[in-house]
Parts: C-alpha cells; structure tokens; sequence
C-alpha cells in the first residue's frame, strides 16, 4: 500500500498529513514537540515523503526527528521542481510553498489567487495559461499583533477571535476591532488589486493558520481549501513516481 506522508515546514509550525488515513498533526519549529513528531513519523509506515520547507529552522528540527531507517525525505523545490512556469526574480526565490499551493489551485481551479495567511501572508498569481505570475508579500496576522505590542506597549493585546463592537467603547474592543477588521481590509485591498492585474476574472482561494479569521471578515468570495500545500505535494508525487 502507498502510505504518503507530506510535511509543510513553515516559519512556526511542522504540518504532517497522513493522506491513506487523512490525519493531519502539527509541531512547534522551536523543537519542542521534537519527540512527538519522532514518535509520529516512526508509526506512521510511509513508504513516501515529501517536503516543503520555508524554513531552514523547521527543517532541522525535521531532520533531527527523522527515526533510523525513515524513507527519504523529497523537498519540493530540489528533488521535485516546479511544473508551473515561474515569472520570478529569481526563480529560485520564490518560497516553495508557494509555487505549491498555487499549483494545486491551478489544477483544481485554473487562473487563481492564492492567499496563504501563515506567519507571512502570500498572495500567488497563476494566470490562465497556467503561468505563475508572482503577487506580494504582507505581515501576516501574528506579525500584525506583535508589531502593534512592540509599538504601542501600552495598548492592549488584540484578541483575534474575539466578537467585535463597533463603534468600539473600551481599549481593548477598539484595538480588537482595528487588527481584525484591518487585516481583513488590507488583504482584501491586496487581492483585488491583483485579480485586476488580469484582463479576465480568477478564482481566489485562501488557506493557512489564519485563513478562517480572514474569511469572518473579508467581502471577497474565497474558496477556502485548508490542506492546499499538502494537496499541491501530493500532486507533484504523482507527477513524479517514486524513484524517476
């Protein structure tokens, strides 16, 4: 039996996906969880690995959790390239979890803006010829909130999912209300700007860690697909049978 196992080494998680039983687990980059995700990987009976890695930090702790005798890990971006034509400066710059996910929304989509709202937040253009066209880069909503800590400490800490009040009467509703709704508005700004760089429409899909908490807000019609790099590597092992 094919066991695949895809891993996405992020700025501040390890996300596994079991894809033969759907079980998706995550860990701390910081190395804390390094015993659990030991003990996950040496159970989980892969007979395949692939990897997406933005993180040089995450990836050594990966690297460090690996049991004796674990399958090769296979990193997108090195052992699997991409099968997306990349108009980037340099290519090889572009993060790959990018170009992933923005491959897996072109397969099930075609042209598509992809938000990735994790430590950073990515927007991905692939246009209708399957080209991927660059987008931009923005603080990511954890970015926001700790940016706001270092710069006005005396404010409160912005509850992320707390119900808003607006007009807000106290600090901390107004400090709430200011993140949550000025996220949202600066990707949805973002996002258009984009999608109007094009001279037809595209579906905009959203995933990562924050993409719930964007959507609550956002006025744009997003196709939300939480595992989108998880189903992007999956592909690429498709694409790339074991061994060629």
């Amino acid at each position: 039996m094919n066991r695949l196992i895809t891993i996405d080494c992020g700025n501040s998680t390890i996300d596994t996906y079991q894809h033969a039983d759907g079980v998706r687990s995550r860990f701390d980059t910081r190395g804390s969880d390094i015993e659990d995700l030991r003990r996950l990987l040496a159970s989980c009976g892969a007979t395949r690995c692939l990897v997406a890695s933005v993180s040089d930090v995450g990836f050594s702790v990966l690297q460090r959790a690996r049991p004796p005798g674990f399958v090769p890990f296979e990193c997108a971006g090195i052992e699997l390239l991409p099968p997306l034509p990349i108009d980037y400066d340099p290519p090889g710059s572009l993060g790959v979890d990018r170009w992933v996910g923005a491959f897996a929304a072109y397969r099930s989509h075609g042209a598509c803006l992809v938000v990735d709202c994790g430590s950073a937040t990515t927007f991905n253009l692939v246009d209708h010829a399957g080209v991927f066209r660059g987008g931009a880069i923005a603080p990511g909503l954890r970015a926001l909130v700790e940016g706001m800590q270092t710069a006005t400490p005396a404010l409160p800490v912005a509850r992320l999912d707390a119900a808003l009040e607006l007009p807000a009467r106290a600090s901390r509703a107004a400090v709430d209300a200011g993140v949550q709704l000025g996220y949202s508005g600066a990707v949805d700004a973002i996002a258009l700007a984009l999608v109007q760089s094009l001279d037809r429409p595209v579906c905009m899909v959203v995933t990562g860690g924050n993409a719930a908490r964007l959507m609550r807000h956002s006025r744009l019609a997003f196709v939300h697909e939480p595992a989108l790099v998880h189903r992007g590597l999956a592909l690429l092992a498709g694409a790339h049978p074991c061994g060629s």
